[in-house]
């Protein structure tokens, strides 16, 4: 998995260009609709993680809903000031991953069990309430959206 969210840097070196409206080399790339993580992914030799994945390795051995208190582990409403950061300046889970929760939702490679165009977004973002930054908390947003709250990160095959 993925230490961190695919930074605008990486994401610009590989596609040649940054949807993002937030600009900042260390900043999640955002605005990526699903099927462009994945070709990202696919291109740097990788996949979107399953939901399954993606919840086993924000946990990171924890059994709650957070790995830690969440305002030393994520970016969200009310420290945020309505913008990403650069990835890895919270505190990582027991596994060396930074922002599972926070920052920005993260796509992963299921679909909804009601509509196959509905894809999965895990984490919730910098502009979500506490409530809604949960490991087991999900949306599922048509595959389309290009929002400035999306972004993903890659696991290995």
């Amino acid at each position: 998995m993925g230490k961190t969210e695919v930074t605008q840097r990486a994401y610009e070196r590989v596609m040649g260009t940054n949807p993002s409206r937030y600009p900042g080399a260390l900043h999640p790339v955002e605005q990526v609709d699903w099927q462009s993580a994945r070709t990202y992914c696919s291109t740097v030799g990788m996949r979107l993680p399953t939901e399954s994945e993606w919840e086993f390795a924000a946990a990171g051995g924890v059994d709650a809903a957070r790995y830690g208190p969440l305002d030393s582990i994520a970016w969200y409403d009310p420290n945020s000031g309505d913008s990403t950061h650069d990835v890895a300046l919270k505190a990582p889970n027991s596994y060396g991953l930074f922002d599972m929760l926070g920052n920005v939702w993260e796509w992963v490679e299921d679909e909804s069990n009601v509509d196959p165009r509905r894809k999965i977004m895990k984490g919730g973002s910098f502009y979500n309430i506490a409530r809604d930054l949960r490991m087991p908390n999900r949306e599922t947003p048509v595959e389309s959206l290009r929002h400035r709250n999306v972004g993903f990160r890659c696991v290995a095959n």
